[in-house]
């Protein structure tokens, strides 16, 4: 169903339709297997498996999916929210956080870090020997905050209802991170949360798959600018 949903929603239609956009499909694909069998690997410690094969086979889905595109580089903090829930193997008690048996869940994921951290620094390293990467002193902090609240709202937004799409989006030479779009979404992404933080006693899936939509858009919200004029976010930016 999944599947389906990714081919047909008009927001993956680069990734489908476009052949130069297939690492999208491979790096989701290897992606998804990550989790997959990390998942496994945390349930067949339980069922006395074959524990070690399935991290193994986690690892080399992860490195897969950073060959074919560095967007899964926040995959490792992805793997550490399935800790907290629905794995239960962490809690967010000071003994659910450092006792010695979450010592072990935090160093099982050391690879993954370390993976994740060296796919960043190569991807900023090729953006800016390409001269795509921004400096701070064009996009300040605020500027860069502002683009991050808008791409938050926007894809909640453009899923739900995907009108007025276009494959680029242009930033206007007025931008301003207090014109009312910014300070709106900034406001939305602000209420969202909150109702999140609300809900998670009674439905604790909820702050897990927050917390997971932020990170994984996090390399493409605009926090680091790239391509000069343009925001890197594949079909949310200023004027939509």
């Amino acid at each position: 169903m999944s599947a389906v949903a990714f081919a047909m929603h008009p927001l993956r239609v680069e990734s489908v339709a476009w052949a130069s956009e297939r690492r999208d499909v491979m790096s989701g694909f290897f992606a998804v297997w990550t989790i997959w069998a990390y998942v496994e690997a945390a349930e067949a410690k339980a069922r006395n498996g074959k524990r070690s094969l399935w991290l193994a086979a986690s690892l080399t889905a992860f490195l897969v999916s950073l060959a074919c595109k560095a967007t899964g580089m926040c995959l490792p903090v992805v793997l550490s929210v399935l800790d907290f829930y629905p794995l239960r193997r962490l809690s967010w008690s000071r003994a659910g956080v450092a006792s010695g048996r979450a010592g072990w869940v935090w160093l099982e994921k050391f690879p993954f870090w370390l993976a994740g951290v060296a796919g960043a620094g190569t991807a900023l390293y090729g953006q800016r020997v390409a001269g795509a990467l921004t400096a701070i002193e064009t996009w300040t902090a605020c500027d860069r905050l502002a683009f991050a609240c808008f791409g938050v709202v926007f894809y909640v937004r453009k899923t739900i209802a995907p009108f007025g799409l276009s494959p680029l989006y242009e930033i206007a030479p007025d931008f301003s991170p207090l014109q009312l779009r910014f300070v709106a979404s900034a406001a939305a992404a602000i209420g969202l949360t909150v109702a999140v933080l609300r809900w998670s006693r009674r439905w604790p899936a909820l702050p897990a798959a927050w917390l997971s939509y932020l990170v994984l858009l996090a390399p493409v919200s605009g926090l680091a600018q790239a391509a000069g004029k343009w925001q890197p976010i594949a079909t949310a930016t200023c004027r939509a």
